[in-house]
């Protein structure tokens, strides 16, 4: 892990965007859909593109790859839950539409989706291209002042 004096030589020096991540913010990234934000994916796919073609830097402060290790496979359960309700009500729907004769079907499956290993692939991806911050110094706040 780089020190954060040369981290701050490396994103300064060639003037790229910056963008800052903690723990919740790359969890976000798999909970997009069951909070109604999947629209936003594309803003991550394109910053993640731009990490990788370097256009652009993410950091992160040294306890954010733990706390996502720690919590990642519950907010993958999460979604998982939510398409399994999803697929509850397309069920439920289509058992209406037969029950009073419509002729209206809906073939979905949101049983066998790869949506949540898919964002989390996205989200490890992300915080693996991020420079990752520890700083051991102690600031004397008085001192600050």
């Amino acid at each position: 892990m780089p020190k954060i004096n040369e981290v701050a030589h490396q994103l300064l020096k060639p003037q790229k965007p910056v963008l800052l991540l903690d723990t919740c913010a790359i969890l976000d990234i798999i909970r997009m859909p069951n909070r109604l934000r999947a629209s936003e994916l594309n803003a991550v796919i394109k910053i993640a593109n731009q990490t990788q073609a370097n256009l652009c830097s993410v950091v992160a402060a040294s306890i954010v790859p733990d706390e996502f290790a720690s919590l990642v496979q519950d907010t993958e359960s999460e979604l998982k839950k939510f398409l399994d309700e999803l697929q509850n009500s397309v069920d439920n729907f289509n058992i209406a539409c037969q029950s009073v004769g419509l002729d209206i079907e809906t073939d979905y499956s949101f049983d066998q989706s790869t949506l949540p290993t898919t964002l989390r692939k996205l989200a490890e991806s992300l915080l693996n291209d991020s420079l990752i911050l520890r700083n051991r110094a102690r600031i004397n706040c008085t001192t600050l002042f």
